[in-house]
């Protein structure tokens, strides 16, 4: 019977439950099963303390007897405890069972704090951590606190994953805002193994990014469309506000089934969400009179409507409604709560908490955070505010009062104040405490840190343009893009020659050319920032200005700037191109064009990626291409002529990382369904040596030990030697010269192995490039098996054929421009040539030729390389 009423949980079920057990008899009150049952019930219906009493009653608590318990403050939003109950179990040496173990996983889930999971993971002992259901849990528990990379170690490290690891996984990533990545999950998994839980978690995942035309996609090829799957789209479809859809769709699905009240409490949600009063009343009247049992459910309606009336100004209607409709229903209001561990402990917070012994601290730091933010341009969301102001209160301090800046203060007071600091609720934060905290963030630690008055203006500036989207400040960007410079050839020359007579200041040279570097780089690096989270509006509005008169057009102005660079760039390549080296002035003039080159790309590609279509649309169609062409032409000569000459490395390896970022922007100009070169290049399969190993080896020896792989010849040897630094010891550090260039020449060559296969595929017919990929088979061979795809419907169709037709096909068959692609597939056949060579002397046969020399070396002290593969292909790029 206790079970039952525990499972119904309803008023009939607590009435008779707490009837039964009060009149127990004595004889069965010592009885664990029963009193087991007991304690479940009563933490199910929401009696925590009754429920600690019968738990302290049991004189001899087994570990069912504490997993009741445990799993009931989760239940009733106290996980926090679990971690006591945890101490005394250790103290009363109870062995933790699968069945505990998962619901201590399900405490770190709820709390979500970091530092508590990887405790409990050091209890659980390792036979049970690889089992599957607690294998599951723990991709739950690291996604729900945020540690996704961890959720995804363990979903890889698990053989023959079933259908619960995918959802879970897929699950994982929807909480972490990463839709796509749940999506392509999603199309990689078995359809055999798809179930509801799948397609629940897929459209979850699209609903929290806001990916709506990939879950329409999804949703219509679902089969078989239950309540919970309609109710996933559902709420994807009111949290972008499309009401009339979210109605239709709810309308046409109980045609043939019973009304579901979570169907429209996501309907709700979303309207509160848009301040959309009428419909708000018009919604929860009809839940109200399709669901008059569901209390609990409806209690919470009330607190949606009631914030909406304060939301819009409408405080005693507000509370009125609150009033009636709670006394009506009987139910008590679910309390918000915040909780962290700054002080080593956790510690939780109600809004307006005026227990804590540090209450006076916590709210003079919430007011010195309150004074600060408001420098930075933070202004006090009045909506928020869900009830009427007391006396003497203003709407600061009823803000301030809630739980999640408590929380905030608790740890910026603690001392030394935490690096990392984690707060979580039981409640959607609000929309003002979300913007207090991210200013929060910029004010920590600002006693110690120099550039705080810098970084509080930058996120003023920013704040201020993405609420503004102040036409003018563009017209001012515009300006000072157009007047930015470049490197000056005459100024550069008549620096050297007045340093030469005597007449010019020590270094002039370097100090007056491109003397701004440093203000162009912060310009392109803001420009940047604007366009961060592939804000698409906003991206837009850098091109185009509609509903203002003055349009200015960023990203063409900033096409304009790298076309100066490239060709004040190849001014100084002319420059150099008949002396046998570059001088120090040189160097240092050629460095600081190549970084300010760096960040213009960095730029660009932010300004597409997302991908922003329109914007890829007015690159495809600028002069962005001249630009690039020069590029190419700079590095097939300057790095062919640099890598001859052991003293010009450094400068070699600047113009390698320009390189990277060039490909990467052209990859963007490819974004929608295609290869996801990030991943690609962080990826595992590639990192082609042990870090671990110590790699510091005498001259001699790395000699001796690169004779024996009976692949390099003396002359290469020699020049590999000339590369490497010797540092005071002796040694070279082998493992900074690999990394200095092989993980560079890997990226790029990554990077055009994408970049080929996509051209490939949207120009299949074009003759010249079939002949471009039949000469570069052996190179992208090389990297296939390492080659993944990711399938991005709806919206993809859209993007392939307005920007990649535009920028392949027409500029093929339609305009005058064939050179420029001309010159591009140039260097992709400049690049497959080097790359083939160096997949010719990276093969399979220089694999089995090192093992063979390796197992041959009996000379102990000889420290290998990790291997040698890397540094050839370092030495065949260059």
């Amino acid at each position: 019977v206790f079970n039952a009423c525990a499972k119904l949980a309803n008023d009939r079920a607590m009435k008779i439950g707490k009837k039964l057990l009060d009149n127990m008899p004595n004889d069965y009150r010592n009885n664990n099963i029963l009193l087991n049952s007991a304690i479940d019930m009563l933490m199910k219906f929401g009696d925590v303390q009754s429920a600690e009493r019968i738990f302290d009653s049991i004189k001899k608590k087994n570990i069912i007897s504490y997993g009741a318990l445990m799993n009931g403050y989760n239940i009733n939003s106290k996980p926090w405890k679990c971690f006591k109950i945890l101490e005394e179990m250790k103290q009363q040496g109870v062995v933790l069972d699968e069945h505990a173990c998962n619901i201590l996983i399900g405490t770190c889930s709820k709390i979500g704090m970091i530092r508590e999971c990887q405790y409990i993971i050091d209890q659980i002992p390792l036979h049970i951590q690889n089992l599957k259901q607690i294998q599951t849990s723990l991709i739950h528990m690291w996604s729900k606190c945020g540690s996704i990379e961890k959720a995804q170690n363990i979903f890889k490290s698990v053989h023959n994953q079933d259908i619960m690891i995918y959802n879970a996984m897929i699950s994982g990533f929807g909480l972490n805002g990463m839709g796509l990545e749940a999506i392509e999950l999603y199309r990689k998994m078995p359809n055999e193994l798809q179930n509801e839980i799948t397609h629940i978690c897929v459209l979850n995942a699209c609903s929290h990014s806001g990916l709506l035309d990939q879950a329409r996609n999804i949703f219509n090829e679902i089969p078989l469309k239950t309540e919970k799957i309609v109710t996933a789209m559902t709420d994807c479809l009111s949290r972008l506000f499309l009401f009339d859809e979210a109605e239709k769709l709810i309308d046409e699905y109980e045609k043939t089934n019973s009304p579901s009240f979570i169907m429209y409490s996501c309907l709700l949600s979303g309207v509160r969400n848009n301040r959309n009063k009428k419909l708000s009343e018009k919604i929860y009247n009809r839940m109200k009179s399709l669901f008059p049992d569901e209390k609990e459910g409806l209690t919470s309606s009330v607190i949606l409507v009631s914030n909406l009336y304060s939301s819009v100004g409408e405080h005693q209607q507000a509370k009125e409604f609150r009033l009636s409709q709670i006394k009506e229903l009987g139910k008590k209001v679910k309390a918000g709560l915040s909780w962290t561990d700054g002080s080593g402990e956790i510690v939780a917070f109600l809004a307006n908490d005026n227990s804590h012994p540090q209450l006076a601290e916590i709210h003079d730091e919430v007011n010195r955070m309150t004074s600060e933010v408001i420098k930075l341009g933070y202004k006090c969301d009045s909506s928020w505010v869900t009830r009427e102001l007391r006396e003497e209160e203003t709407i600061e301090s009823a803000l301030g009062g809630h739980s999640e800046r408590l929380a905030l203060a608790f740890n910026f007071i603690q001392r030394p104040v935490p690096d990392f600091i984690q707060i979580t609720k039981n409640l959607r934060i609000c929309g003002d405490c979300h913007e207090y905290t991210k200013l929060s963030c910029v004010i920590a630690d600002d006693d110690d840190d120099e550039g705080a008055e810098e970084v509080k203006s930058f996120q003023r500036m920013l704040d201020y343009l993405k609420e503004t989207k102040d036409v003018e400040y563009f017209t001012s960007l515009a300006t000072l893009m157009a007047n930015c410079s470049v490197f000056d050839l005459d100024t550069f020359e008549r620096c050297i020659k007045a340093e030469v007579l005597g007449v010019g200041s020590k270094e002039m040279a370097g100090e007056k050319n491109l003397h701004d570097a440093d203000f162009i780089i912060s310009l392109f690096r803001f420009c940047q920032l604007l366009c961060e989270g592939h804000n698409l509006e906003f991206q837009n509005y850098l091109r185009l200005q509609i509903g203002s008169s003055t349009n200015v057009n960023i990203i063409i102005c900033t096409v304009d700037y790298l076309l100066s660079s490239q060709e004040s760039l190849m001014d100084f390549y002319w420059h150099y191109s008949g002396k046998e080296t570059i001088d120090a002035y040189g160097k240092e003039n050629l460095c600081r064009v190549i970084i300010v080159a760096k960040q213009v790309f960095n730029t660009l590609t932010e300004y597409i990626q997302g991908p922003c279509s329109q914007n890829q649309l007015a690159l495809a169609n600028s002069r962005l291409w001249d630009a690039i062409a020069g590029f190419f032409y700079i590095f097939a000569h300057m790095q062919r002529e640099l890598s001859q000459d052991p003293t010009q490395i450094e400068l070699l390896h600047e113009f390698m990382k320009l390189q990277k970022d060039m490909i990467i922007m052209l990859l963007s100009m490819l974004e929608g369904n295609v290869l996801n070169g990030s991943n690609l290049i962080t990826s595992e399969a590639f990192q082609e040596y042990d870090i671990n190993k110590d790699g510091f080896i005498s001259p001699k020896e790395f000699r001796r030990a690169m004779e024996t792989q009976k692949v390099y010849t003396n002359q290469d040897i020699d020049y590999i030697l000339n590369c490497v630094d010797i540092n005071q010891d002796g040694k070279i550090d082998f493992m900074e010269f690999t990394e200095r260039f092989h993980n560079l020449a890997r990226d790029i060559g990554f990077n055009m192995a994408i970049l080929l296969t996509n051209l490939s595929e949207h120009m299949p017919h074009d003759i010249r490039l079939q002949r471009l990929m039949d000469k570069g088979k052996s190179f992208l061979s090389y990297f296939q098996d390492h080659l993944d795809r990711i399938e991005i419907k709806g919206g993809a169709d859209y993007i392939e054929r307005e920007s990649k037709k535009t920028f392949l096909h027409l500029v093929i068959n339609e305009t005058d421009d064939k050179e420029k692609l001309e010159q591009f597939i140039n260097f992709c056949e400049d690049t497959i040539f080097e790359m083939q060579h160096a997949v010719a002397i990276s093969g399979e046969e220089d694999d089995q030729t090192y093992r063979r020399a390796k197992s041959s070396n009996i000379e102990s002290n000889i420290v290998h390389p990790p291997t040698c593969k890397p540094m050839k292909l370092a030495l065949s790029y260059s």
